[in-house]
């Protein structure tokens, strides 16, 4: 029988189930490697074992047994005398490379990857118990609640709706915005192919590169879902979602069934394919707030500062058509920012969160079930293209929560929170993100988690978000930006009791504490390092180019890919950027560099004064019974 190298990379999901005893009695014996054990039966093939085959014929058996005896007798009538030296050595057994075997030791690691990985999810792959996933918690805003977003979502999470991850809102029924959502027939979408059983295998999507219209689409994912409806007629909404789900994890964990291919049309820009919400001005839809076209340009949004202007991935929403079993996969949103989903028509989207609190957690059992895949990609998960039963995090401590998104239902996730779904049938969503007050630890917390990875770069730096915000409160109308609007003390009823909540406040105070000192002490350290070898430099402080001031492209540093916004150090010779915190690491000969500085240290300090002084002059005095936030509780 010819020898089969072991599978590798791509095909590592087609190894053949192993016989449990043998893969035990082959995980055992890592440093008596030998001659791989090839024996088959011709119906089925043997597992592949590196144990050393000690079998002898009968020849050498009779020859060993008569060496044995003749050693035994010359023992006991031979007298006993000292032992000579030798020059004759024992021969050592020689380990067998890799290379004898067939296999790489890449390829050898993998394996063992395989088989580890193969055992747990023998273990995992009956899983279906969904008893420990909870259901996410909805909340019904009133009339008069629902007038102000932002304001409401702020209480929520000062209320600690963000410990539940995502939760579910249903507007009031006077809200029915038209479905306006219709581009032409020749505008293409793309859109990217998913099988789901390589989802829990984390590999990248293939995109159907020709594209497809939305008429097209809609008719292809309706006959689909047809077709996969069958097996479920006479049962109701509830159990038939049920059933799916059901179905859905064993494509996706099990590998069971026919390989299932769909296909998804995401992240569809506003701006170019259109929003679903109305558009029309004479409608009144158009101007509402919970349109989510309109979201950042609400009073106390912090992207008021983009001034109308829409930026793919920060303010713009995104359209999204989905079929039966669309997926999207385990994630968190850029910069740990708030976003907000809404299902304008079609069939239902289940959705999972992980509340932040539990975010390590998770991230710890998805490394431990997909060992192979992180083995590969530590960080898989910036990906978003793997996927992890519900039931299996929740079934080791992780905590989960699901619901169904229907039509004319929103859904909030918090920042920091992890979550995925997958559609029921043809449907069409609208998302965006959202950054407020409650948001700015998380949004430094990203920064950190950024920097770790050095794999993913922030959609928008943190810097320009908040120095950009204090300078408008500073100057309102005076500067050359937009004019940002924040309630003076915005009133929220948190438990039941009043709670003024001066966003103003909080966003100078972290300015002044995580910006601006950090800031202004990163300049002193490197002019200081560069004025003391005054010899070896020749450093100059420069204002931005103006082209640079104008661009809405970011500055990364060449070595930690950190966005900068306010400062940066530019090698002259190799033309290469980087941070102050990073100085210089080309090894260029460092005869010349220099300081570009976005705005200079007075006009940082003289920011700090002016919006202190606008912030103060506006706050009125608390009532007795109400309670001033100046930081989050």
């Amino acid at each position: 029988m010819s020898y089969n190298k072991a599978p590798t990379g791509d095909n590592l999901a087609s190894v053949a189930p192993i016989d449990k005893a043998q893969i035990e009695k082959a995980l055992c014996v890592e440093d008596k490697i030998g001659e791989p054990n090839l024996t088959s039966s011709p119906s089925e093939a043997a597992p592949i074992s590196f144990v050393k085959d000690t079998s002898i014929n009968k020849r050498e058996k009779k020859q060993l047994e008569k060496k044995m005896e003749q050693e035994k007798t010359e023992t006991h009538t031979k007298p006993s005398t000292p032992l000579k030296k030798t020059t004759r050595r024992r021969k050592r057994k020689v380990k067998t490379s890799y290379d004898e075997l067939g296999i790489s030791y890449e390829e050898e690691k993998m394996l063992s990857l395989a088989i580890k990985n193969s055992l747990r999810e023998k273990n995992a792959c009956s899983n279906q118990d969904y008893s420990k996933v909870k259901e996410m918690k909805t909340f019904y805003p009133s009339e008069e609640e629902f007038k102000d977003p932002i304001k409401y979502i702020e209480t929520l999470f000062h209320e600690g709706a963000w410990k539940l991850g995502c939760i579910k809102i249903i507007p009031p029924a006077s809200f029915k915005p038209g479905f306006s959502f219709n581009p032409p027939q020749d505008k293409r979408m793309p859109t990217r192919f998913q099988t789901l059983q390589d989802l829990s295998q984390g590999r990248s999507f293939d995109q159907n590169e020709d594209g497809i219209s939305y008429s097209d689409f809609k008719v292809m994912a309706e006959e689909f879902q047809t077709k996969h409806y069958e097996p479920y007629q006479g049962l109701s909404h509830e159990e038939r979602t049920k059933e799916m789900e059901k179905q859905y994890w064993k494509y996706v964990e099990d590998n069971q069934g026919e390989r299932i291919c769909v296909q998804y049309a995401a992240d569809l820009s506003a701006k170019e394919f259109g929003s679903a919400f109305p558009s029309d001005p004479s409608d009144p839809y158009s101007s509402h707030p919970w349109n989510l076209t309109n979201m950042d340009r609400l009073k106390n949004s912090m992207l008021q500062i983009c001034g109308g202007e829409k930026i793919s991935g920060i303010n713009l929403p995104w359209v999204y058509a989905g079929m039966l079993y669309s997926s999207f996969c385990w994630h968190y949103e850029d910069v740990m920012m708030y976003s907000i989903n809404y299902m304008h028509t079609g069939e239902g989207k289940m959705w999972y969160a992980i509340p932040s609190q539990d975010r390590a957690k998770f991230e710890r059992i998805a490394k431990e079930k997909l060992a192979i895949l992180f083995d590969e990609d530590p960080n898989i998960l910036l990906n978003i293209t793997a996927m992890v039963s519900p039931a299996y995090l929740a079934s080791n401590g992780v905590t989960v929560y699901k619901t169904e998104q229907r039509p004319g239902q929103f859904i909030l996730t918090f920042p920091e929170s992890y979550h995925a779904g997958w559609s029921t049938g043809f449907n069409v969503a609208e998302a965006v993100n959202i950054v407020m007050k409650s948001w700015l630890d998380y949004g430094l917390k990203s920064v950190n988690v950024y920097l770790k990875t050095r794999e993913k770069v922030p959609v928008f730096s943190i810097d320009w978000i908040v120095v950009e915000n204090i300078r408008s409160i500073a100057y309102g109308d005076e500067h050359d930006g937009p004019h940002v609007k924040f309630d003076d003390v915005m009133t929220l009823q948190v438990k039941g009791k009043p709670l003024r909540y001066n966003a103003k406040l909080d966003l100078w105070n972290f300015y002044v504490d995580n910006i601006l000192a950090k800031e202004l002490c990163e300049r002193a350290m490197i002019r200081s390092h560069f004025n003391d070898k005054k010899s070896l430099f020749k450093t100059t402080i420069k204002k931005f180019p103006k082209e640079q001031v104008e661009s809405k492209d970011n500055i990364e540093c060449f070595y930690c890919i950190h966005l900068c916004y306010l400062s940066y150090v530019k090698c002259m010779r190799c033309k290469k950027i980087y941070c102050i915190s990073h100085e210089l690491q080309c090894g260029c000969p460092q005869e010349r560099i220099k300081i570009f500085e976005r705005y200079s240290d007075e006009q940082l300090m003289k920011f700090k004064e002016d919006s202190k002084r606008n912030i103060l002059f506006s706050i009125e005095p608390a009532k007795d019974d109400e309670k001033v936030i100046i930081i989050d509780e």
